[in-house]
Formats: C-alpha cells, sequence, structure tokens
C-alpha cells in the first residue's frame, strides 16, 4: 500500500473522523439492502400462492404495472430489458440535436463480441445488419441494483459522445460512478448523461486504461471502495498552470451567488496553490450539494463542498481522492 501523505491543510483527526461517519453510512446501507431482499423474496413468494386470478383482476393489474413502469423508468435504457435484441435510440439523437436526421438509428446488442470490465460487461451496439459499430452498452454489476433481477444498463451512440474513446469512457465512467448510489432507479437516471458529457468536455473524465485500473482494483469484492473516475488530465493541468501564472488572485473567476467574500477569497488562495482544482462558476453550479445528501469530507473543507467548490463529479483536492461504497462519497487521503 502507498503510505498516507495528508496535505498541510487536512487535519488527521478529521479524516479519521469522516472514515467512521462514512463506514456507519456502509453498514446502514448494507442494513437496508439486506431487509429490503428479505421483503421482496416474502412478496414474490406470497404473489406465486395466489393463483391466475379472474380474467379482468389481470387486466387492470397489467394495466397498474404499465402505469408504475411508465412514471418510474423515464430513461430510454429501462425499455431495453423488455426489448433487447433491437432498440432504436432516437432519443440518442434527439440529445445530441440531430433533428434533422431522416431516420432513426436502430442497434442489436453485439453479444458476439462483449468485453469485462471488473464484473461489468460492455458490448458493441451495430446497426446496419450487424456490421456497423454505432455505440456501446454497458451494464452495471453493483449488487445493490441487481438484486431484484433486473438489469442496470446504459448505451450510448458514438455520435452522441464525440468519437469512440470518449463513448467507451463515458460509459465505464457511468458503471464506477454505481457505487456512488443506493437504488438502480438513481444510477438509470437520464440526468447522468449531461453529467458525464461536461465532464468529458471538462477534461475531467479519466484516460480509459485509468478506468480500467480503477474497476480492476474491485475485481475481488464488488462491495469494496471506489475511486472516483474523475481527475486533472495532463492537458487540463498544463492549462490550470497557465492560468495560475496569469492571474492567482482570480484563478477561480466570480464568485457564485450567495458565497460569502472571504470563503472565495480562501477558496482562490488554495486552487492558486494547487490543493483545490480550478473550475469556474459555471461547474461550481452545477454541482452544489443535493439536500439531504451526506459527503464524508474532513472539517476543514466543509465550506467548500457546501458552495461547489469541492463535488464527487470534480476531481479531488490534491492528494485526496473521492471514493464510494455501498452509495456513499467520502473524500480521504489518497492511498490511505
Amino acid at each position: 500500500m502507498i503510505e498516507a501523505e495528508i496535505p498541510p491543510w487536512a487535519n488527521a483527526a478529521d479524516v479519521e473522523q469522516d472514515a467512521k461517519v462514512c463506514a456507519k453510512c456502509s453498514d446502514n446501507s448494507q442494513s437496508s439492502r439486506s431487509t429490503s431482499h428479505r421483503k421482496g423474496s416474502k412478496s414474490a413468494a406470497r404473489q406465486e400462492g395466489q393463483g391466475s386470478g379472474s380474467s379482468s383482476s389481470t387486466s387492470r393489474s397489467s394495466s397498474s404495472s404499465s402505469s408504475s413502469s411508465s412514471s418510474s423508468d423515464d430513461d430510454d435504457d429501462a425499455h431495453m430489458e423488455s426489448q433487447p435484441q433491437e432498440q432504436p435510440l432516437a432519443s440518442e439523437l434527439r440529445a445530441s440535436g440531430r433533428r434533422s436526421a431522416a431516420k432513426v438509428v436502430k442497434a442489436k446488442r453485439a453479444s458476439d463480441n462483449t468485453e469485462a470490465l471488473c464484473a461489468h460487461s460492455l458490448t458493441e451496439r451495430r446497426a446496419g445488419g450487424g456490421v456497423e459499430v454505432v455505440g456501446w452498452q454497458i451494464t452495471c454489476a453493483e449488487p445493490r441494483h441487481c438484486a431484484d433481477g433486473k438489469r442496470c444498463t446504459k448505451e450510448l451512440l458514438i455520435s452522441v459522445a464525440g468519437g469512440v474513446s470518449e463513448c467507451r469512457r463515458m460509459l465505464k465512467a457511468w458503471a464506477l460512478l454505481g457505487a456512488g448510489v443506493v437504488t438502480r432507479g438513481e444510477h438509470m437516471k437520464p440526468t447522468w448523461k449531461q453529467t458525464l458529457l461536461n465532464n468529458l468536455k471538462d477534461g475531467f473524465i479519466l484516460p480509459e486504461a485509468d478506468l480500467d485500473a480503477v474497476a480492476a482494483a474491485t475485481a475481488d469484492d464488488l462491495d469494496c471502495e471506489v475511486v472516483s473516475p474523475f481527475g486533472v488530465q495532463l492537458a487540463a493541468s498544463s492549462s490550470s498552470r497557465r492560468r495560475v501564472k496569469a492571474k492567482t488572485s482570480d484563478v477561480l473567476g466570480p464568485a457564485g451567488s450567495g458565497v460569502p467574500p472571504e470563503i472565495h477569497a480562501g477558496m482562490q488562495r488554495l486552487a492558486a496553490s494547487g490543493d483545490l482544482p480550478i473550475t469556474t462558476l459555471e461547474q461550481r453550479s452545477r454541482n452544489q450539494r443535493t439536500p439531504g445528501t451526506t459527503y464524508g469530507t474532513p472539517q476543514t473543507l466543509r465550506a467548500a463542498l457546501q458552495h461547489g467548490y469541492i463535488h464527487p463529479n470534480l476531481p479531488a483536492p490534491r492528494g485526496m481522492e473521492w471514493r464510494a461504497r455501498a452509495g456513499t462519497w467520502c473524500l480521504k487521503v489518497k492511498g490511505g
């Protein structure tokens, strides 16, 4: 194990306390998952013993089930469970602004070309009679998301991602981020796509080889801590250093609405020294902590979290890394 080096602005006691908070959150999540699984098993047993019932009752049940499915799964990917062999990707085209396309791209899963990302699986999607690779589909193996027998999956067109490498990196990052959400429904929300597109544009999604290394670290235990797939790449880092040299006092740009001037000034100093990631006002605005969400962070960085200067969707501060386990994100010392 790499020797942990606590950054000078972090407090060892805070880090240790937050680790205990994360462990408690993880234990609670595992207990909840176990209770939910037992309830699901009992419910399935009752349904099996009830018999077929009348035709009118069956019709009403079917309508209710259909309505419930429509309201809970608003992502196109959820529809793939009932039609896994062929799925039109009209939503992908609309999301990328290609409304002028005359035809809807139809793609089939190429089950003969599936590769593993730890326990997750990445499969080609082909069109044109199975000749042209138009995208990929990844199936998440996070235990909490597959407990009910349904698939947790996401697909993406190469044309939407902007290239082959970009498409694969976005999907692999999505699979790894599953460790930070509790339910399959949360992981399959359509908002994930825009989050990943934003991070791809900002240069925060790690290279594919690094994503593979993060996944490999979980090979022996799917319920272990998973490191965030976001970091500062070389090109972005060089650009950031130039910005620091150009104007150290304004490296983060203007403060967001409601951010006290003294807080923003302190974040400016940390970012200029390389302790915090350099972010724009737009990036901080879209990465605000959701009310009710708890992240494990050192006390010295609570204000940074509150105002969006740090977030699991952003690269971690120097010497630290975001790790997720059982639906909880914690900021921990790298190598610790």
